[in-house]
């Protein structure tokens, strides 16, 4: 079901049970969802004093702006980008982690052989 709110387009889960026709608009839905949870915008939808819950019911009220899909296209391949450099750097930045612990235990180790 699609509602005009604030002049904007907007998805109302509650009658499309967050399938929609197409990889581009899943993948909007995804990713929208994970910025609202990084900026804190998801958490008056939740539920639960411990285990916080996103619950079907809250996931019924949730809407979600619904950009032209050319735009949607667009905006999912960028998002894809930055995903897949992020996954990179994450991996350069392991495995200079992983080398700078290498490198600390062997001159700990040469220091305390009397190497050094």
């Amino acid at each position: 079901m699609r509602k005009h709110v604030r002049s904007r387009p907007v998805w109302n889960t509650r009658s499309s049970y967050t399938r929609s026709t197409g990889t581009s608009r899943r993948k909007w839905f995804v990713y929208y969802l994970y910025a609202q949870d990084k900026n804190g915008e998801l958490r008056r939808y939740f539920t639960g004093t411990g285990i916080q819950h996103f619950t079907g019911e809250a996931l019924a009220r949730f809407e979600l702006p619904l950009p032209p899909l050319s735009d949607v296209s667009g905006l999912v391949a960028g998002f894809d980008e930055l995903a897949a450099e992020t996954r990179r750097l994450e991996s350069i930045y392991r495995r200079k982690l992983a080398a700078l612990d290498a490198l600390k235990k062997s001159l700990l180790h040469e220091a305390f052989s009397g190497n050094l």
